[in-house]
């Protein structure tokens, strides 16, 4: 059947000679219709002399995304009359795009199509039919061609090109087709289409100089309605052109291939131009990472700015410490910038100057930090070493900060759960404590160290249950008003602490704090919230959805609610491509919700995300596939695979030097991994306790 665009065209075509070359003129937006309306369009145009204008508007649909083979056999007549110089086989599997040009007649202003094919072949470009080029866009063609040479990998490409023009039409003039040409060019090689609303008007050397171009003020009035970004020479006329935030002034092809690059990341002009700035400055990127598009450092810009910050480590190296710290919550962001220094490197600065061993030292504390994040307790062992090494002659502040963070590695990332803190650390506590006590302010570090003393008889159990709550009172206490944001993990420790007690009723309480949701919140409140909470994540975001779906689903096996696909269904959209500590625990008890409604598809896309993503990870998050694995052990269909994968996830285990043989010694020395995987359905908390499940 004709959709509605075809049978627009065919009334046009009846009724109306001037809309129907403006609706030819334009790319086609939809698929090819069948054969016999496409004859009937041809009848129809031919009678109102536009049938030249109808063949170029059927050849666009090449152009279309993922435009079927079949699609394209059925223009190979047409491909054949049009493009005569080349095999029609090439033309049906060439890439096409259609690309605007601004063009100017007298004082007014216009847009012409141009269709713009790419195929294996000496490099060259040629225009078929009529009009052709004026000798003027001839020559910026050449020179877009050559620029765009310099800019893409050696294979060479022809490109046929064609004109959305009737022959009867004045011919495109001026030098300014050159920039949109070379845009086009590089568009098809990365096989993108031409962005919506983006045009562009500039010469071009051979060099990729972008060269000014007269009628600035008509072009714009031209697109002025439909524009999002206009890419203008940076030495446009300023007198006459209207100061639009949308307007982009381009001294170089690089700077406009920037600007389209940065269009994927935020359609904003005016972000444009401050992304442009970081990305040429290393200091001023440095200092805006925390807050900037990721989607940044994918465009060839950005992976060489990378480059050249690690070039100029040395200079920079105050900058990138101050940026790690302020990444540290953010494990994607943390990891960009760790990589950018070895152990070898930030010793070395660390001996440059007097005043680089703290920097040095504060660049240790941060990457244990994001390594604990993430439970990679070699990385993390590795930077402590180092820590240990420069920290000699520096300020017991950085000690303690440091101790804080070796035991969060040396204990519960190795799942060595005993109560008794390292003696390092409890030398510190007892020091920070003295000096709590003669100034009576608010400290941040010892509320940290109270923290992590909570957690610590947390992982060791509900016998532990009174040091737990007195360690979170002193945490507090010791944060005061001045740290008052810091105290927002502590509900999470109270919550997983309070689950492991199966006080659920005193654990939705403490949820409502949590989340900052009025009291008797109801479980729908709970994951609108975490969706809102969501679309502008923090430090928290994460561990807050972590809590939910761990709540929900003790509420749900305790009898207490009832499980709602539509809930869990919601939650699941939530995870992330890739799955970090906690997110592989959110899948889990998502699948194990799953599996309660008996849905057992999506339980076990769930729950094999998880295993995945813990095998992946390696580290502490290694042995949390157990949970995951004998979850599907219990799935007749999966039973075999998943006993099959915990052979290798408990031999891994076992081999490792980082994790604590006593903890898992009852699941490596089992009889078989089918055992192994019912001793952890059994007593989940004795091997995953407190947030580790």
């Amino acid at each position: 059947m004709p959709t509605p665009y075809w049978n627009e065209l065919s009334i046009l075509l009846l009724n109306s000679d001037l809309q129907s070359r403006r609706r030819l003129r334009r790319p086609c937006p939809v698929p090819l219709p069948p054969d016999p309306v496409i004859r009937n369009l041809s009848s129809q145009a031919n009678r109102a002399g536009l049938l030249p204008l109808l063949e170029r508007h059927l050849l666009t649909c090449l152009a279309l995304p993922a435009a079927p083979r079949p699609q394209k056999n059925r223009l190979a007549h047409l491909l054949a009359k049009t493009f005569p110089d080349y095999p029609v086989k090439s033309l049906i599997t060439a890439s096409w795009c259609c690309l605007p040009v601004l063009t100017c007649q007298d004082t007014a202003g216009s847009v012409t199509w141009l269709l713009l094919g790419r195929i294996p072949g000496e490099a060259g470009i040629t225009f078929s039919g009529t009009p052709q080029p004026a000798i003027s866009s001839m020559e910026a063609a050449n020179a877009a061609l050559s620029a765009v040479m310099q800019a893409l990998p050696a294979s060479p490409h022809r490109y046929p090109a064609l004109f959305l023009q009737h022959p009867d039409d004045p011919p495109v003039t001026g030098g300014s087709l050159g920039l949109p040409l070379a845009l086009g060019i590089l568009l098809l090689d990365k096989e993108i289409e031409w962005p919506p609303g983006v045009f562009a008007s500039g010469g071009m050397t051979a060099d990729g100089i972008i060269q000014p171009v007269t009628d600035e003020e008509a072009k714009y009035k031209t697109v002025s309605t439909e524009l999002q970004l206009l890419l203008f020479p940076e030495t446009g006329l300023l007198e006459t052109s209207p100061q639009d935030s949308r307007i982009v002034r381009c001294p170089t092809l690089a700077d406009a291939i920037l600007a389209l690059d940065f269009l994927a990341v935020d359609a904003d002009p005016q972000q444009i131009a401050h992304y442009r700035a970081c990305l040429s400055r290393p200091a001023l990127f440095l200092q805006e990472f925390a807050t900037l598009p990721i989607a940044l450092l994918s465009v060839p810009e950005g992976r060489r700015l990378l480059i050249r910050i690690q070039n100029e480590r040395k200079h920079l190296f105050a900058q990138l410490v101050n940026c790690l710290k302020g990444c540290q919550n953010d494990p994607e962001r943390a990891d960009i910038i760790a990589r950018l220094l070895s152990p070898d490197d930030v010793l070395q600065l660390s001996r440059e100057k007097d005043d680089t061993a703290l920097p040095a030292l504060d660049w240790c504390i941060a990457r244990i930090a994001t390594a604990n994040r993430r439970g990679d307790v070699a990385d993390s062992s590795q930077w402590s070493r180092l820590a240990r090494n420069i920290g000699r002659q520096l300020s017991s502040k950085k000690k303690v900060d440091c101790a804080n963070h070796l035991f969060v590695t040396t204990r519960f990332n190795c799942y060595w759960f005993t109560p008794d803190p390292p003696e390092e650390f409890t030398t510190h506590l007892q020091k920070e404590e003295q000096i709590y006590q003669l100034d009576q302010c608010d400290n941040r570090l010892l509320g940290a160290m109270y923290g992590t003393l909570a957690q610590n008889y947390g992982f060791c159990g509900p016998q532990y249950r009174k040091k737990f709550v007195d360690c979170i009172a002193q945490a507090e206490q010791a944060f005061g008003r001045s740290h008052h944001d810091q105290k927002m993990r502590l509900f999470a420790y109270q919550i997983y602490s309070l689950l492991d007690c199966s006080q659920l009723q005193e654990a939705k309480t403490l949820l409502y704090h949590y989340l900052q949701l009025p009291e008797k919140s109801t479980p729908e409140q709970w994951i609108d919230q975490v969706v809102l909470l969501n679309n502008t994540p923090t430090e928290h975001t994460a561990f807050q959805i972590a809590v939910v779906c761990r709540l929900l689903t003790e509420l749900v096996c305790n009898g207490q609610l009832s499980a709602h696909p539509a809930w869990h269904e919601q939650l699941a959209s939530l995870l992330p491509a890739h799955l970090i500590h906690p997110w592989q625990l959110t899948a889990y008890n998502l699948g194990r919700l799953f599996l309660m409604l008996n849905k057992k598809k999506p339980a076990v896309s769930l729950l094999y995300r998880s295993v995945t993503a813990c095998m992946d990870r390696a580290g502490t998050m290694l042995p949390m596939a157990l949970l995951s694995l004998a979850q599907l052990s219990t799935i007749r269909t999966q039973a075999d695979q998943a006993l099959e994968t915990s052979a290798r996830v408990l031999q891994q285990i076992k081999n490792s030097e980082q994790l604590h043989p006593a903890h898992f010694a009852p699941l490596v020395t089992a009889p078989s991994p089918e055992q192994a995987l019912k001793k952890v359905l059994d007593e989940p908390a004795r091997f995953f306790p407190f947030s580790y499940r």
